[in-house]
């Protein structure tokens, strides 16, 4: 995902809903609705992982001096983001993985 300087980004979710045919169709035939929601600015990664235990997948967002989540809501959206200030620095990078062991995933943040 590319870096955009000082504009927010914004990210778009589509969740297919009928199988892809051969004949020409709309986005929305495809797709369904379109969900649009806000991640902040200079995002440069998202990550879908189950941050919650709830066996959903919700999306951790990294760019600028914090990382955004936004946990699934179970209805096909996603709530609005928590924000998790870094405490310094701009982050490079962002990762989800189980580190200590305890079958959660945890962030991982290169600065």
């Amino acid at each position: 995902m590319s870096r955009y300087n000082g504009v927010p980004l914004i990210f778009t979710v589509l969740t297919a809903v009928a199988p892809v045919i051969a004949q020409p169709c709309t986005p929305s035939e495809v797709f369904g609705t379109v969900a649009t929601y806000p991640a902040g600015t200079n995002a440069i990664r998202v990550c879908p992982g189950d941050l919650n235990g709830d066996g959903r997948n919700d999306l951790a967002v990294a760019g600028g001096r914090d990382i955004r989540v936004l946990f699934n809501t179970g209805d096909g959206t996603f709530g609005p983001p928590t924000t998790v200030e870094l405490g310094g620095g701009s982050s490079n990078d962002l990762a989800l993985g189980d580190l200590d062991g305890d079958s959660d995933l945890d962030n991982v943040v290169a600065k």
